[in-house]
């Protein structure tokens, strides 16, 4: 099998810790391989040498010109997506960024169009879209058990404080673009109206954090036809208990990052009662409306075997790996993801929290 040749732009948590883990394991060096690696600090790059043993270069740029990459992952700072990106596709290299790509729409547009100029390939790092749970989720929806589908819940919480540079607006940082793009990606896919801008509503606010940037965010977003979605990631949070909830007709669904729950029924079993206009009573005493025959509730359950930083890393690469050599069209696509930069910059504008710090 022919290997693809890799160079990854940074050894952070997410170049070292999500990129670099998978692409060191058996699997990944089937198909992989890293021939380079971009690094700022001293430290990290001695660290990458012990660890990959190929060539360590501390600026990006001083990749120009090699021939041996056939993939460039660009995992510098979150500021620095977007122009690093359009720098290497200039120079010939395919690239895939880590999120978020930008926080603005003229940023994007010039990713996008930069990559139709080159004929380069382009993605961005929404593996959570290929997470074991949310492929069943999705699964689920298909089937049409829960019915007409209403509102979709998404809860990316928890109780934390931070005070890294990922509490700063300056790096293009805080919750909403920083773990905000795995819950919309998700809900925008089953929305799947890529082609209009929703209405949206917001709310950010500072909390828990020692930088200027966002720790809470509600998001709510709605179009014609679609069911009500509603996205909410909170540090302050101490008993989230689930990820997804979803209504529906003739159910619900209730799902974490490794578990999916359902329980529904079938109308054409118990069909609704007919509508009855006078007072109801039972036993001549004023009654409210129950069930003449128990609806017949089925419960179903799956756990979920891998991860957004296990399998759904792998199958995001093996969609690349298909994309590039084979001629694939990949599931993630940049004008997907788009329409997610258009929601957040909407609600940056909506939402404008006083900027205290700027780049040192």
């Amino acid at each position: 099998m022919k290997r693809m040749r890799l160079a990854i732009i940074g050894q952070g948590r997410s170049g070292r810790d999500i990129h670099g883990r998978f692409l060191q394991t058996n699997i990944a060096k089937e198909k992989f391989e890293v021939v380079a690696i971009v690094e700022l600090r001293e430290d990290r790059r001695i660290l990458a040498k012990q660890e990959w043993g190929c060539d360590v270069y501390d600026d990006y740029r001083k990749l120009f010109g090699r021939t041996d990459i056939d993939l460039v992952i660009n995992a510098s700072y979150s500021h620095m997506h977007a122009s690093i990106s359009i720098d290497l596709m200039e120079h010939g290299f395919h690239v895939i960024s880590e999120k978020p790509i930008t926080n603005n729409l003229a940023d994007m547009d010039k990713v996008m169009e930069c990559q139709k100029r080159t004929g380069k390939y382009f993605n961005i790092f929404q593996q959570s879209r290929l997470a074991p749970y949310f492929k069943e989720i999705k699964k689920v929806l298909a089937s049409g058990v829960l019915g007409e589908i209403q509102e979709i819940d998404a809860n990316w919480s928890g109780f934390s404080r931070r005070w890294d540079w990922q509490t700063l607006q300056c790096y293009c940082a805080g919750n909403l673009v920083n773990t905000g793009p795995h819950p919309l990606d998700q809900v925008l896919n089953l929305m799947d109206a890529y082609d209009i801008m929703p209405n949206v509503y917001s709310r950010l606010a500072s909390v828990n954090v020692a930088g200027d940037a966002e720790d809470y965010c509600k998001v709510v977003i709605q179009a014609p036809g679609k069911p009500w979605i509603q996205v909410t990631i909170s540090t302050c949070d101490a008993y989230s208990d689930y990820n997804y909830k979803i209504h529906g007709s003739c159910g619900t669904l209730r799902a974490t990052l490794s578990t999916v729950k359902y329980k529904y029924f079938d109308p054409k079993a118990v069909p609704l009662p007919a509508l009855q206009r006078e007072p109801l009573i039972v036993n001549g005493k004023p009654a409210y409306c129950k069930e003449p025959i128990p609806l017949p509730w089925v419960e179903e359950e799956i756990n979920c075997t891998g991860d957004a930083f296990t399998s759904a890393v792998s199958a995001y690469y093996n969609m690349c790996y298909d994309a590039i050599f084979n001629g694939i069209e990949p599931e993630i696509q940049p004008y997907q993801i788009r329409q997610q930069v258009a929601i957040e910059e909407k609600i940056y504008k909506d939402n404008p929290l006083p900027r205290k710090y700027e780049l040192e």
